[in-house]
């Protein structure tokens, strides 16, 4: 079955979880491989480093090669594939939904954008009557 973004996301999340585990695996098998060097068992040492290993290697196996159930088998070059191809097309429609959504938050620093906008605006040659000067525009007789 083919994943979704997010969804893929959000195993890469959990894979990274899991691999901070494997490292503190891996931390642990190599502090006590050096705990059996110093106390010359060589053998048992060599079974810590062995398992240190493993660990290091399932580290590797969560950020790139993991493969999973679903379609596409390796998440990060997906998502990294995915995200890239994605156009952001920024639109009227989009600011407004933006600002509704999130409950009009930085209308502050839009509506003074805007009005700086405006002021240099008017200091420019500019023919549209509604672009105008509010002083200079000229109100229509009815």
């Amino acid at each position: 079955m083919a994943i979704e973004l997010p969804e893929a996301i959000e195993c890469i999340l959990y894979n990274y979880m899991t691999a901070i585990i494997y490292r503190d695996y891996a931390y642990e098998e190599l502090v006590e491989a050096g705990d059996c060097l110093i106390a010359g068992n060589t053998y048992t040492a060599g079974w810590r480093l062995k398992d240190a290993a493993y660990w290091l290697r399932a580290i590797h196996l969560e950020f790139s090669t993991h493969n999973t159930r679903v379609d596409p088998p390796y998440l990060m070059p997906y998502v990294l594939k995915e995200l890239e191809e994605r156009e952001i097309e920024i639109t009227w429609k989009s600011i407004c939904e933006a600002w509704v959504k999130n409950d009009f938050e930085g209308r502050f620093w839009t509506i003074g954008i805007i009005d700086r906008m405006r002021q240099i605006m008017w200091d420019e040659p500019f023919d549209l009557t509604w672009a105008a000067k509010p002083e200079e525009r000229k109100i229509p007789s009815e």
